[in-house]
């Protein structure tokens, strides 16, 4: 009994299979469908080519995603009949849209479908817009198809606020389907205008999607490049001439300044080159302040300018300049300080001394009037070598140091190596980014200074791990880091 009912339960299922395969066979068979584009609709054929039983409806089926059905949008076709061919119209449809259109067709067993047509409905192109000058430009399509009927005219129409049509201003370039260009001229100069190409058969007139463009000024048209190489007192910048305008450029070059919108009566730096596409480097910035650039080219008309670019100089600290780093900037009150202009003391980007160190040297050596006021240090470094004829000592390291095409380096006074211990994470920083090392904290610590105790065989040293002061006897082996000025 048991096996019996499996058995039953068996049969079951393949009556349901055998039911469901049935089905399928049973739906109608229909072809993909073939089209033709009209202005504003798009006429679909079909054919239903095999169905067992009557057919109930029958039509396309349409929408913007693949794989439509009748649940989206359908056009029912009102010749019923078994199997032939069918036409259907999708009206209202829109250029440069694509469609995805399939037929279907309704039995008693179901509705089924056709395989999928994709329709890029844009009977015309429009190109882009080239050639621009102050009156004129250049434009034009690409008819896909005549729709139907053949293309009788054809080319641009253009105006000043949008969508323009053959009742505005026009270009006639020809007939027929196919590519083609058409120069627009007696253009207003600096003026934004709206173009579109178009195309005329016995439907009427359809159009291609609107583009924009802006004729160019007489005065030259200029673009400015992005600024690069930004340091604490220069940068790069330059301009692209789009355009000389009506007449031959007779300068060109960047503006700048503290405030906005600079033009030729502010800074200038004029580029000599005859090539459109330039760079100049602005020197003698300040550090840390906002510049306001912008290229400038002039003509007979006028000049004109490109767009602003805005840029920070960096700070000078830590800059990498002149054979080294800058580790300090003199101000008001430091010797050496000059009003509007950036001066101060420029680190040697690594240790002057052996692995061991250096002594200060000179223990018996009478050496008077060392300062150890900033701005001092040359003048120390001078009178050492001067009254002390030994070699390895730490000023001679530092006044023959030849580094980087400089030559005058010298041992900095206590205030100025100092100054530099404040700025050791900056000078360290750009040290390693440009081959050099950061200042020694593990082993010799403490770093000579030009300025000694006139009352003891002792000289000034600075601990660059703990920013100390100390006067340490001359014999010692300590840190050298030569130091110049500019």
């Amino acid at each position: 009994m048991k096996h019996f009912k499996v058995i039953l339960i068996f049969a079951a299922l393949l009556v349901v299979l055998f039911n469901s395969c049935k089905k399928l066979d049973d739906l109608p068979l229909l072809e993909k469908v073939s089209f033709n584009l009209y202005t504003d609709s798009i006429l679909c054929k079909s054919s239903v080519f095999a169905s067992i039983d009557d057919i109930k409806e029958k039509g396309i089926c349409w929408s913007l995603q693949d794989n439509p059905s009748i649940n989206d949008n359908k056009i029912t076709n009102n010749n019923i009949s078994n199997i032939g061919n069918f036409v259907c119209a999708i009206k209202g449809t829109k250029p440069d849209v694509r469609y995805y259109v399939r037929s279907y067709a309704t039995n008693k067993n179901g509705t089924s479908y056709g395989p999928t047509s994709e329709i890029e409905y844009g009977l015309i192109l429009t190109k882009d817009v080239s050639q621009v000058t102050h009156n004129s430009a250049k434009c034009g399509g690409v008819i896909s198809s005549d729709g139907g009927s053949a293309i009788t005219k054809r080319g641009v129409c253009y105006n000043l606020t949008g969508n323009p049509t053959i009742e505005d201003n026009v270009t006639i370039y020809g007939s027929g389907v196919g590519e083609f260009d058409s120069e627009i001229n007696n253009l207003k100069e600096n003026t934004q205008y709206y173009v579109r190409s178009y195309a005329t058969n016995m439907f009427g007139t359809f159009y291609g999607i609107t583009k924009q463009f802006k004729t160019f000024d007489i005065k030259p048209t200029i673009s400015t490049i992005a600024a690069s190489n930004v340091n604490f007192n220069n940068l790069t910048c330059g301009g692209i001439i789009l355009f000389p305008g009506a007449s031959a450029i007779t300068k060109k070059g960047l503006c700048y300044g503290t405030s906005p919108d600079p033009t030729i009566s502010d800074n200038i730096v004029v580029n000599s080159s005859n090539l459109s596409n330039f760079t100049e480097i602005l020197n003698n910035l300040n550090p840390e302040t906002t510049y306001y650039i912008r290229a400038y080219a002039t003509n007979f008309h006028g000049t004109g300018y490109g767009e602003q670019i805005i840029v920070k100089t960096t700070t000078a600290i830590g800059s990498f300049y002149q054979g080294g780093i800058i580790g300090y900037v003199f101000k008001l009150g430091d010797p050496g300080y000059v009003s509007g202009e950036i001066h101060g003391i420029i680190v040697a980007p690594k240790d002057q001394n052996t692995s061991l160190g250096t002594p200060w040297g000179c223990l018996m050596y009478s050496i008077p009037n060392l300062s150890s006021n900033i701005g001092f240090g040359k003048s120390n470094t001078n009178i050492i070598i001067t009254n002390c004829p030994e070699q390895d000592i730490a000023a001679r390291l530092c006044d023959n140091l030849n580094l980087n095409g400089y030559s005058d380096w010298f041992l900095p006074s206590i205030n100025e190596l100092n100054k530099i211990y404040l700025n050791k994470s900056e000078i360290n920083k750009t040290a390693l980014a440009n081959g050099g090392v950061i200042f020694n904290e593990t082993t010799l610590k403490l770093y000579w200074s030009s300025t000694d105790d006139t009352a003891t065989n002792n000289a000034y040293t600075v601990n660059f791990l703990t920013g100390i002061q100390d006067i340490t006897w001359k014999i010692y082996n300590y840190g050298v880091r030569a130091v110049r000025s500019f």
